[in-house]
């Protein structure tokens, strides 16, 4: 938001946001919060549409299959098409026993692959408040619609031969 961008911040827990409208908001006037849902398409779509998106730690809290693909679902109606998902959950790498899910960069691929390709994944960490930075990984996901499409106009714009 301090370089000029319309940026919205999104949580589920009305306090989260209330603290860091308190922290940052005076800062920064194009910055909005919200209280919402990712998982309530309805609440997600009054959002409107956007060209990128910020999962930090919220995808690796979900468990289940079914929340998962509902998740990747509002992520798709969320973005424009082309437009990219950075998310950034704990990685495989870091030791369990602690904290959520972890997870593994091929399985993310498949979660989303039905609405999005991967652009790039890499290995990162979260800064948190304990005493380690613990291994993430983030990935940089584009909603597959923009892909495919480009892929239909390079096959209509090649020229046909009479050979069979």
């Amino acid at each position: 938001a301090s370089l000029g961008y319309q940026v919205t911040a999104v949580d589920n827990v009305p306090l989260r946001v209330r603290q860091a409208e308190a922290m940052y908001g005076a800062h920064n006037p194009r910055l909005k919060y919200s209280v919402v849902d990712v998982l309530d398409l309805a609440q997600v779509q009054a959002l409107g549409v956007f060209d990128y998106a910020l999962d930090r730690a919220w995808y690796h809290v979900m468990r289940s299959a079914e929340t998962r693909r509902r998740y990747v679902e509002s992520c798709a109606r969320l973005l424009r098409p082309g437009g990219r998902l950075f998310l950034k959950a704990m990685s495989e790498l870091e030791p369990a026993g602690w904290g959520p899910s972890r997870e593994a960069a091929d399985e993310v691929a498949a979660v989303f692959s039905p609405r999005f390709r991967v652009v790039e994944q890499l290995v990162t960490s979260l800064s948190t408040t304990l005493t380690h930075q613990p291994k993430a990984l983030l990935c940089v996901l584009e909603r597959r619609e923009a892909w495919e499409e480009r892929l239909l106009e390079e096959e209509r714009d090649e020229p046909t031969s009479g050979a069979p």
